[in-house]
């Protein structure tokens, strides 16, 4: 009875290990930046001047293994942010916040709550704000060139 929940435990405990994934860290002056998983999309340009776009397979010591190809973490030159799907999300998140706008200083103005300037300013001040808010934190950079600045730090949890 006692060996089979012995066997159970570590049985329990060995899936937990192996669940266990590597992790791409981008550092400036030893502080995270940008964190990259594996299975997550990555685009990166190497020191020979190719530019590789795919999901990341495998992390092995200082080896990033992506579109079944094998990286060494010292001929990655640049790393890209996917931005492609933010941009688009932003286009439209602004009409619909324009939308917005239109239709609150129609119905202020309507309703002789304020004038049509006030009424303007006003529904400006609310869309346009909360749209900024939306959007600031997703301008950060979109390259990290990896050198002076930026440090290229592979974790391999694998064991």
């Amino acid at each position: 009875m006692m060996r089979n929940q012995m066997l159970l435990l570590l049985l329990l405990a060995s899936s937990q290990v192996m669940a266990q994934r590597g992790m791409v860290f981008i550092k400036k002056h030893g502080h995270k930046v940008a964190t990259y998983e594996e299975g997550s999309p990555i685009i990166f340009r190497t020191t020979d001047g190719s530019l590789v776009k795919g999901n990341i397979s495998y992390i092995h010591l200082d080896t990033l293994i992506v579109n079944n190809m094998a990286w060494p973490a010292a001929s990655i030159s640049a790393v890209f942010r996917p931005a492609a799907e933010d941009d688009a999300k932003n286009g439209e998140l602004f009409l619909y916040t324009t939308a917005g706008v239109a239709l609150a200083t129609t119905g202020m103005t309507l309703a002789k709550w304020a004038s049509f300037k006030t009424a303007l300013i006003t529904a400006s001040v609310l869309g346009y704000g909360q749209y900024l808010i939306h959007v600031l934190p997703h301008l950060k950079r979109k390259k990290y060139p990896i050198g002076k600045k930026f440090r290229l730090q592979l974790i391999d949890l694998h064991f």
